[in-house]
């Protein structure tokens, strides 16, 4: 998630009192005050995708937020933004690896309603997987969550292409540090490119969207993160299409691009 400081920093340069800011952050990422940390925000965690289980959903939703909100007696409008602006930077971050800085940087506006179309994609799914037959309980709540999160995208693209700019900046020094200059360059590219690439690829050679990455078969955006696994921990990669006809081995990211351009390239 990014720090403090970013959320600090843009909720106050939207107008959000400091005190909101700072309480809303503690309400959603420490698990002592709504029992998770995420609340709201960890709709399809590990746990969730993995296990049909209706507790776990309850704990983590949208819906479980709110109730929370309500019994710290916040439920009201100024609380209720700050909330948005928290998860649409959450967003931002978590997506940033796929969107890649250098993109995000260059067309924040876009970025920016992607993560709001990502978070409700994200809601609604797990409303129909959990709450089915109670949907009319959980529906208000993500609408009204998207509409706010869509309304500060709409009044304050200035500032928010700012604080993407914060996040991307943020994640470029944890990349620098953790990984060195090949982290960092995935860190820019964005991972989603390799996907966007990969599809390519499959669409021109008229197969499935199936992957086998080092011999084992997976969907190509599985594929593709497997792919950016093993290369940023320095491993070599081959790739082979579903119906063997194209084999791509590749020990860095450029390398990896190269060879795909130049396989979309021809004729």
């Amino acid at each position: 998630m990014p720090s403090h400081d970013v959320h600090r920093i843009c909720g106050s340069s939207i107008g959000l009192p400091n005190h909101v800011i700072g309480f809303i952050d503690k309400l959603i990422d420490d698990e002592r005050r709504c029992g998770v940390h995420d609340i709201g925000l960890e709709v399809l965690s590990v746990m969730l995708s993995k296990r049909l289980n209706i507790g776990v959903a309850l704990d983590h939703g949208l819906s479980a937020f709110m109730e929370c909100l309500k019994d710290y007696g916040a439920l009201d409008e100024i609380h209720l933004n700050a909330a948005a602006l928290h998860f649409l930077l959450d967003c931002v971050d978590r997506n940033m690896p796929y969107f890649g800085t250098q993109r995000a940087r260059e067309e924040p506006e876009a970025f920016l309603y992607y993560c709001a179309e990502k978070l409700e994609e994200k809601w609604r799914t797990q409303m129909y997987r959990y709450f089915y037959f109670n949907a009319e309980m959980v529906e208000p709540y993500i609408e009204d969550m998207v509409r706010r999160i869509r309304s500060l995208i709409e009044k304050h693209k200035g500032v928010l292409a700012e604080c993407v700019d914060m996040v991307a900046y943020e994640r470029g020094v944890k990349a620098r540090i953790g990984g060195g200059v090949e982290a960092l360059k995935w860190v820019e590219r964005g991972w989603g490119s390799i996907v966007e690439m990969l599809k390519q690829l499959c669409v021109k050679r008229n197969v499935k969207q199936v992957l086998y990455v080092n011999w084992q078969p997976l969907p190509v955006v599985a594929a593709a993160r497997k792919v950016e696994s093993l290369l940023r921990k320095g491993e070599t990669v081959t790739i082979m299409t579903e119906d063997g006809g194209v084999v791509i081995t590749a020990g860095s990211l450029e390398e990896l691009r190269n060879k795909i351009t130049q396989l979309l390239d021809k004729g």
